[in-house]
């Protein structure tokens, strides 16, 4: 929470409301670690986290979205409890952000051409 306030997604203190309020989960404003992330396969330091961030720019992010008559992955959504698809449907922009302040720390930041 103190990172998301340190890199301005939220004021200072306003940390506990933005990620209580939804605003981080899947489907909220701004999805978090859409991959389970530092919950349980990534690492803030290592391309997990990039891989997963590219995944979710190419709207290619997950095995279980159905596959249309094109061959390509179909994004829908689906709630983390009940599984299959992580893909944030209207993904354009995602961030990296290492684990630490801003002043040292890492961030990266991708968008869609």
């Amino acid at each position: 929470m103190l990172q998301l306030e340190d890199y301005g997604f939220c004021k200072k203190g306003e940390g506990g409301d933005y990620v209580s309020d939804g605003t981080i989960r899947l489907g909220g404003r701004r999805p978090n670690n859409t991959s389970g992330g530092h919950l349980c396969e990534g690492y803030t330091h290592g391309l997990n986290m990039v891989i997963e961030n590219v995944r979710q720019l190419r709207h290619d992010a997950d095995d279980s979205c159905p596959v249309g008559p094109d061959g390509k992955r179909q994004p829908h959504l689906r709630l983390p409890r009940g599984g299959g698809c992580r893909q944030v449907k209207t993904c354009e922009l995602t961030a990296n952000l290492g684990w630490a302040n801003p002043g040292t720390g890492s961030a990266m930041v991708m968008r869609r051409d």
